[in-house]
């Protein structure tokens, strides 16, 4: 089979697998268990919905919680994350569930490409890997509690790993535009403890990136001395 075809069937069965894993709870009626979620995360997501359809501004304070307290200076759930306009349209529950599902499929895609093209390892080998990270303990583990903030971080890493490593190597602004990219979205998710670290596994990654150009001669390095 030759490599493009080979692309889609990877994505595709990366897909058929999250949606027979999660199947029970890709419909409306059903919701993970996501404990940490039930606990007040949806209370927040579905708080700032109905502020915005009733009110039509985005609310800056909670009166719920305590005596009051600030919503978005204390980074209450993904409000800011591209995937909370879908709770304009599905409810908070739903979303939550197809967010984990959408995230597993882009963290195992985005594995795939960063050990075939980057890591250099044969397809069926990066498709192995790709499947591997996205069901990982240490990822999966996270839909149990409905740690979305973290999944969403770690789902990210393997394409911010990719636009570093191909920058490095091939000195192009693009890649850096679109590292950045990753990291702001990092940044909403909102997981401020996940999201430093990945700051700084960027910022190493970086450094050794920068190191191993200089002493190859090529990639940034190359790109520097030219200008």
């Amino acid at each position: 089979m030759d490599e493009k075809r080979f692309n889609w069937l990877a994505v595709v069965l990366y897909a058929l697998l999250f949606f027979f894993t999660f199947n029970q709870v890709l419909g409306t009626g059903q919701m993970l268990y996501a404990y940490d979620q039930v606990l007040g995360s949806l209370q927040w997501r579905e708080f700032f919905v109905e502020t915005v359809k009733r009110f039509g501004a985005v609310p800056y304070w909670d009166p719920y919680m305590f005596g009051g307290m600030p919503f978005f200076g204390v980074l209450h759930a993904d409000n800011l994350y591209p995937t909370a306009l879908l709770r304009f349209i599905l409810p908070a529950h739903v979303v939550m569930n197809w967010g984990f599902v959408l995230h597993g499929i882009l963290a195992a895609t985005l594995t795939y490409f960063f050990a075939k093209n980057r890591l250099k390892l044969p397809k069926e080998i990066a498709f192995l890997v790709g499947l591997s990270y996205s069901f990982t303990g240490s990822l999966i583990s996270l839909v149990y509690a409905g740690h979305d903030g973290k999944f969403y971080v770690l789902s990210l890493l393997p394409g911010l790993a990719y636009l570093l490593d191909k920058g490095l190597d091939e000195g192009k602004v693009g890649y850096f535009a679109g590292a950045g990219l990753v990291l702001a979205l990092m940044l909403l998710t909102p997981h401020a403890q996940m999201t430093y670290y990945a700051y700084l596994t960027a910022g190493v990654w970086t450094l050794f990136g920068l190191w191993w150009a200089w002493r190859d001669g090529k990639g940034l390095w190359q790109v520097a001395k030219r200008g």
